[in-house]
């Protein structure tokens, strides 16, 4: 009887052109079969057993849902994970999906699985044991492995578990919220343009989470370091929320420059009124306009992020303050890793005006304090305008966690807030305003697929 073999060619992606693949000839053990997406090269068992019909089928969900180009660092850079928790997480959606298939994936072991886990146990390598987890999770290869380190480490696998049960609860989660087309999508990802929409919204928070439970030992966030990894706590096993905003510390500005006079409170003639003082008009206008109405200049709260990745001016300040010459403009940033360095600051406050704009810091990393303090300056009625790329950081690490996202989603919702990407989306916003139309609540950036997400 011939090899089964595998015809990654028959299917069909949204993100690329059919083509025809090379496929060749490998093993059924552990790490043998691959699949080379940007190539078009497959290796994988040809056996007529289970267990060989099952790596095909891993590898066919692979070339039909898995980046195009891999997962090489540029990538992880780009969604900011480390490249090996990317990974697995992939692993670990593509084993799920072809459960979903009608495939056993309890076959995809091939006896390696214990000892592997009796050697990571032994050394306690725990970041190294968090990814063979997750690349095995929901399958009694999983099951295998942690046997395997509970002989040499009880207590390091009884946080494995808790790490599994964490991966199968986000799956199981993941198919409440969705549904396999989604999570299995090769559409384009917004603002992601290189990254399937079903790996952005299943594997990357897979991989976060993955990173978040690893230990940290130096300087290089993503390092391992298998002889004397310490073990996370509970409340980080479980998916504790572990990023943060830092603590809000206003510095304040003088603002000796004042909004000329014609942007403020002006009478304007109308036709209703107690007081007649324009009398003249009665004769020359045809609306009979002898009153007085005064018109209250044009606020609004303006809130920017000057961090690293965007930049501010003297003339984008004076741009907002022309069409909103009444309105707060308040700028952030937040120095990386830092305490007590000032992070918000006020650089116009209804007609007064800052001289020199200070430089912003290094990362975003105060973002929800920020909003909340833009808010408390709001009046009531007022447009709430944001203008942020839309990925917002903690304060340690400047890096990006689902937890804040979501605060941050909370924040717009509860505010209103109108979000735009550059100072040039906020002078369109409150023109649109001072044309009588009320500004939506909007997201930008990573914001706007979470949001999308959670609604």
């Amino acid at each position: 009887m011939s090899d089964r073999t595998a015809f990654p060619e028959w299917l069909s992606r949204d993100d690329t052109a059919t083509e025809s693949w090379v496929v060749s000839s490998g093993t059924p053990q552990r790490g043998d079969a691959w699949t080379d997406i940007t190539n078009r090269r497959m290796r994988v068992p040809g056996g007529d057993d289970e267990v060989s019909r099952v790596i095909r089928a891993h590898e066919m969900v692979h070339a039909k849902v898995s980046p195009i180009r891999g997962v090489p660092t540029d990538l992880a850079a780009e969604v900011d994970v480390s490249p090996e928790a990317l990974v697995v997480a992939e692993e670990f959606r593509v084993n799920m999906l072809a459960s979903q298939a009608g495939f056993d994936m309890d076959e995809l072991r091939d006896g390696s699985e214990k000892r592997a886990g009796e050697l990571m146990g032994k050394n306690t390598a725990w970041n190294d044991a968090v990814r063979a987890v997750c690349a095995m999770a929901g399958t009694k290869a999983a099951d295998d492995f942690l046997r395997g380190v509970a002989s040499q480490n009880k207590e390091m696998a009884d946080n494995l578990r808790v790490v599994h049960r964490e991966l199968k609860k986000r799956w199981k989660k993941a198919l409440r919220d969705h549904d396999v087309d989604k999570l299995s999508s090769t559409e384009p990802a917004r603002f992601h343009a290189s990254v399937p929409a079903g790996f952005m919204r299943f594997t990357v928070p897979i991989a976060k989470y993955l990173d978040n439970v690893s230990s940290c030992d130096n300087e290089d966030p993503y390092a391992s370091d298998p002889g004397d990894s310490p073990i996370p706590d509970g409340d980080a096993l479980k998916g504790g929320e572990v990023g943060r905003f830092a603590k809000l510390v206003e510095r304040t500005l003088p603002k000796p420059k004042h909004v000329d006079g014609r942007f403020g409170r002006k009478r304007k003639p109308s036709a209703i009124g107690k007081h007649p003082r324009r009398i003249d008009r009665m004769l020359t206008d045809p609306d009979k306009r002898i009153f007085d109405k005064r018109s209250k200049s044009k606020g609004g709260v303006i809130l920017i992020d000057q961090s690293g990745s965007m930049s501010l001016d003297d003339d984008d300040i004076w741009s907002i303050i022309e069409h909103a010459p009444g309105c707060v403009i308040i700028g952030y940033a937040h120095e990386t890793g830092s305490e007590g360095v000032p992070n918000v600051w006020v650089l116009a406050d209804r007609g007064r005006v800052v001289d020199n704009i200070p430089y912003g810091n290094s990362g975003n990393g105060v973002d929800g304090p920020a909003v909340r303090f833009a808010a408390s300056k709001r009046r009531k009625g007022e447009p709430f305008v944001w203008v942020c790329d839309g990925i917002v950081t903690d304060g340690l690490r400047d890096s990006q966690y689902t937890n804040l996202d979501l605060e941050c989603i909370q924040l717009v919702r509860k505010h209103g807030i109108h979000m735009v990407p550059d100072v040039s989306g906020a002078v369109d916003a409150l023109k649109r305003v001072a044309s009588g139309s009320r500004l939506p609540i909007q997201y930008t950036g990573t914001l706007v697929f979470r949001a999308t997400d959670v609604s």
